[in-house]
């Protein structure tokens, strides 16, 4: 998306960065500096990576930290952007830790724009998170420009171990507190119906969200039951036409599905999510599985694929995990083009339907699920979890809660 180069940054980047003999070695070499967090991300573009940013710096406002917003989402991505109060204010005082929520292939364009002044002194944390098991070789040049990386989950940690002596901590989402309130009726939505839901980002990989297996367990589940519905939530339509497509076709005539894709606010998605009985993951591969999670907090049964990053937190206790086959890996929108060689899931699309149905026609053991999967979630991926997961790098470079505005050197 970003096709700059390390040379290209060296040649643009200010005079400070050309006397040196490699960007990396300006970046990670030195003494990192002092001060409050920054965080930068695509904080008002409504996707994963971009729900990413704005969970850490939720969460490490709520621990004190008093962090900065640094939004790349105008620069990037202007065609999509969220309302999202002070989003615009950014203050990045002070040269504590820049954290950032930038896979690698766009990271050299980040740090060129946002300049010399900005990193040279910063402890510089790339937070990736990558769906397969292996990292691709485009993204070792990346691993030079950050002093640390942070990834969501044991799936995305030995994916990158392997091409790298830095540090690669596990430092899994925090989940704000869930606050959604039940709006069938905002939403079209049958007052009596037992409903499903499943959520694909087609920027994310249409083939990867696999959200046509979840049509396809709830088909083989109740067929056109009008007592049944499925939420189907598309996000990320725009360039990904062909691919929306595809499954506005596979869903024509099932008046029990219900296609929806417009973008939502947090707010609203969080309205949607109280709103449905189950969520429904049939993914061939998550680094981490942030609507899963999310679905667990808001007291939702979860049906998903046992596989890659949901497994740190989804199991047979607190959810209803589906076995899977590996298959090589198929992509038919090119987002996967390294991935020769590599393989992802296949869920058994049968389980799946038994599942369904048996939480429709037990809503006690739906309920029970959904309790458990919420304890478990709170625990695990709450903020002070996530302050404990922030390890030695971030603390060592960043003001303490209790002096968050101080941006003096110790």
């Amino acid at each position: 998306m970003f096709p700059y180069s390390i040379v290209t940054i060296k040649r643009t980047l200010r005079a400070g960065i050309d006397r040196c003999s490699s960007l990396g070695a300006v970046l990670t070499g030195g003494r990192a500096g002092y001060g409050r967090p920054v965080v930068a991300g695509f904080h008002r573009t409504p996707s994963g990576i971009g729900e990413s940013a704005r969970l850490c710096h939720q969460a490490l406002t709520h621990l004190g930290y008093a962090p900065a917003a640094l939004d790349l989402s105008p620069r990037y991505l202007p065609h999509d952007l969220m309302a999202l109060p002070g989003a615009d204010v950014v203050s990045c005082d002070g040269d504590g830790p820049l954290i950032l929520h930038v896979n690698p292939p766009e990271l050299p364009s980040v740090i060129r724009y946002l300049g010399w002044r900005m990193v040279r002194r910063r402890c510089l944390i790339g937070y990736w998170a990558w769906e397969l098991p292996r990292m691709p070789d485009q993204w070792r040049f990346a691993l030079r420009l950050v002093r640390e990386i942070w990834v969501p989950s044991r799936f995305c940690a030995e994916a990158i171990r392997p091409h790298t002596h830095k540090p690669v901590r596990i430092v899994p989402h925090p989940l704000a507190p869930f606050s959604g309130r039940p709006d069938r009726q905002g939403f079209g939505l049958p007052a009596g119906a037992f409903i499903a839901l499943t959520v694909a980002d087609l920027r994310s990989s249409l083939a990867r969200k696999n959200p046509l297996g979840a049509v396809a367990a709830f088909r083989h589940a109740f067929g056109t039951s009008s007592d049944h519905r499925l939420v189907l939530k598309i996000g990320g339509v725009l360039g990904n036409e062909a691919a929306f497509a595809g499954v506005a076709a596979a869903v024509a005539g099932m008046t029990n599905v219900h296609l929806l894709a417009e973008a939502l606010p947090d707010d609203r998605m969080a309205s949607l999510m109280a709103s449905v009985d189950v969520v429904v993951s049939m993914h061939r591969s998550e680094g981490f599985g942030l609507v899963i999670a999310q679905a667990m907090q808001a007291g939702k049964p979860v049906i998903a694929s046992d596989w890659s990053g949901s497994t740190d937190f989804l199991d047979s206790d607190t959810g209803l995990p589906v076995p899977v086959r590996l298959i090589a890996v198929d992509d038919a929108q090119g987002r996967y083009l390294s991935a020769q060689g590599q393989v992802w899931a296949d869920p058994d699309i049968d389980v799946a339907a038994d599942c369904l149905r048996a939480l429709a026609a037990d809503p006690a053991l739906a309920a029970s699920i959904g309790a458990r999967a919420q304890a478990h979630i709170a625990n695990r991926l709450s903020s002070a979890t996530y302050q404990m997961a922030l390890g030695e790098a971030f603390h060592a470079h960043s003001s303490p809660p209790e002096a968050a505005m101080s941006t003096s050197t110790p």
